[in-house]
């Protein structure tokens, strides 16, 4: 039987930045909150602060580590 390759996880820190793709784009982002355990399977949830273009209000939003890439640079 082949052994399947585990995918690369990112393991960030809070303050750490990140990328996330987002509408196509890779966007930057701060990890703001390291949620736990609370996604399905046991899977990691993090808080980003998701960097924007405008002077509004930050988007933030709460996903899965293994959605998370190197930030852009």
């Amino acid at each position: 039987m082949a052994q399947r390759a585990k995918s690369k996880v990112m393991h960030p820190k809070v303050g750490d930045r990140v990328g996330i793709e987002m509408a196509g784009r890779l966007r930057g982002a701060t990890v703001i909150e390291d949620r736990g355990k609370l996604g399905v399977g046991g899977a990691r949830i993090v808080r980003l602060d998701v960097d924007t273009s405008s002077s509004a209000e930050p988007y933030r939003v709460e996903v899965p580590e293994d959605w998370l890439k190197p930030a852009p640079s």
